[in-house]
């Protein structure tokens, strides 16, 4: 999560813009990247990819979506047994995706240290959301008001 977005990044740019790992430089026709586009070419600066988003991020400027993401620091023995660290729920197949119908999981890796302190998981649960919705955000003003945080157990 945070500390191998951290990591990758940081060993991208030193690579001079190439992905190199142990087993040699990776060259792909095709590169799926999970960063928004804005991001990616923010990041890739300079490189034919920022180029190339330009064209999609001046088209979509005025709908550009968001998000709503939960960060949990989880105690490690919370999560003892599972062994999968990526989870896709969705609730309703007639619903649109988006506005917490569809949920993205993502645990740490046991040991991670640089994602969460030693003895915990980091886990986050994110939506995607159309952040110029005002009855989304009336709705969720009674949890973005709360005065408290109670503990979360994750099943």
């Amino acid at each position: 999560m945070h500390g191998f977005w951290r990591a990758l990044v940081t060993h991208y740019r030193a690579a001079g813009g190439r992905l190199r790992t142990r087993q040699g430089d990776w060259h792909a026709r095709r590169v799926v990247c999970a960063l928004p586009a804005a991001s990616t070419a923010a990041i890739c600066s300079g490189l034919p990819v920022a180029r190339r988003l330009r064209p999609y991020l001046d088209r979509d400027a005025d709908a550009m979506g968001g998000a709503c993401a939960v960060f949990l620091g989880v105690p490690e023995h919370e999560l003892a047994g599972q062994e999968l660290t990526h989870h896709q729920f969705l609730d309703c197949y007639d619903r649109p995706l988006g506005d917490g119908n569809n949920m993205f999981v993502s645990v740490s890796a046991p040991g991670d240290t640089l994602s969460a302190p030693s003895g915990h998981r980091a886990v986050m649960i994110s939506t995607h959301t159309d952040h110029h919705r005002p009855e989304l955000a009336r709705r969720l003003d009674p949890y973005l008001t709360a005065q408290h945080v109670k503990p979360v157990r994750v099943v």
